[in-house]
């Protein structure tokens, strides 16, 4: 969530849809409406659009793909922003007997805000399931996350300029349940578990202009205190761009 986060913000001017998706899928909405760009940045004012498994089915790999359910772009201003609204927005792959199906709901939004501060929120549902012959998995991540970048001392965001080194921080929950059917079922064990995790950041993350990697961060740590199935706090530190976070530290809540 936090790679996200910053990686979108970084090509926020490329408005491609955040988060899941880089791109639309390879088919025409059945209904789409609004899409001026008054400002002329690149994202539509406000613009919708619609997809029908009857509208919108394709191959891919040797599986059937259908696309249901919207997807909303928005401009919500500053230096540049866009906001991404998705309804029910519906994937399944079909082939032979297995069927994977991913399902997303919520909003992901990206601003500039000026010269000092861009800020990320998340408030959004994505669910993946697995049916085979016999049985099947799904999993659902929630999140309700914030974060907020500051460039460091003579750093500035800029249109037209790469994103500046700064620091980030983020904060919020996340909870991810899992659910086994059929003979996907462990005996002994409860079908469906379910963890959350409050987010916190421990010590500021740091981002440098200099770091390309999908693992963006050179220092910094993210905490959280984890409910649900287990409980427990974790902890996760940066150390380097491009090696990703260093092993959770993780402290289970004692005897119970």
């Amino acid at each position: 969530a936090s790679y996200d986060a910053i990686n979108n913000l970084r090509r926020a001017p490329t408005t491609t849809l955040p988060a899941v998706f880089t791109n639309q899928p390879p088919c025409n909405p059945a209904v789409v409406t609004g899409g001026p760009d008054a400002n002329n940045n690149g994202i539509p004012d406000n613009r919708s659009a619609q997809y029908t498994t009857a509208s919108c089915t394709y191959n891919n790999a040797g599986s059937t793909v259908t696309v249901s359910g919207g997807v909303r772009l928005e401009d919500v201003g500053g230096l540049i922003g866009y906001r991404a609204t998705y309804t029910n927005f519906t994937v399944t792959a079909t082939k032979a007997d297995s069927v994977i199906t991913t399902v997303i709901s919520g909003t992901y939004e990206y601003r500039w805000v000026s010269a000092t501060s861009a800020t990320y929120a998340e408030n959004s549902t994505v669910s993946i399931a697995l049916q085979v012959a016999g049985g099947g998995f799904s999993l659902s991540r929630s999140a309700n996350l914030n974060g907020t970048f500051t460039p460091s001392a003579g750093n500035t965001i800029r249109t037209g300029f790469t994103f500046p080194t700064g620091t980030f921080t983020l904060a919020g929950t996340l909870s991810v349940t899992g659910t086994a059917t059929g003979n996907q079922v462990t005996p002994g064990v409860s079908p469906t578990q379910t963890l959350t995790l409050n987010v916190s950041t421990t010590t500021q993350l740091s981002v440098s202009s200099a770091c390309s990697s999908n693992a963006a961060y050179s220092s910094g740590a993210l905490a959280g205190t984890v409910t649900g199935s287990n409980q427990g706090s974790v902890e996760v530190r940066f150390t380097a761009c491009g090696s990703g976070p260093s092993t959770p530290t993780v402290t289970p809540p004692g005897k119970r």
